[in-house]
């Protein structure tokens, strides 16, 4: 067995998902993450960013949790998680349906 596929092994795992993917304009989408080999006694972090900079999905959260979101337009979530072996990314894209625009 080589080093490094035992290294493989402790890499930081993510399941992130998003339910609904798709909304209504003023509807919320839970976001819900679990992690594996990600340790926080040991410096170990996972951060949340988003494409639009909504306060809501921002900065440092917990390896494991889920927390509700309201995007106003379509929008990625990303939640990146790093251990001292490696840096892995994991998004979600949720998809807001406004009200067709009115032709004139």
């Amino acid at each position: 067995q080589d080093k490094d596929d035992a290294k493989c092994l402790l890499w930081p795992i993510i399941s992130f998902s998003a339910n609904p993917t798709t909304i209504k304009k003023g509807d919320s989408s839970t976001l819900t993450w679990n992690t594996e080999n990600i340790i926080p006694a040991n410096g170990d972090t996972c951060t949340a960013s988003n494409s639009e900079n909504y306060a809501e999905w921002k900065g440092n959260v917990n390896p494991n949790g889920s927390k509700s979101v309201a995007p106003a337009k379509t929008t990625k979530y990303t939640l990146t998680c790093k251990n001292s072996l490696k840096e892995i990314s994991e998004s979600v894209t949720i998809r807001v349906q406004g009200k067709p625009p009115i032709e004139i």
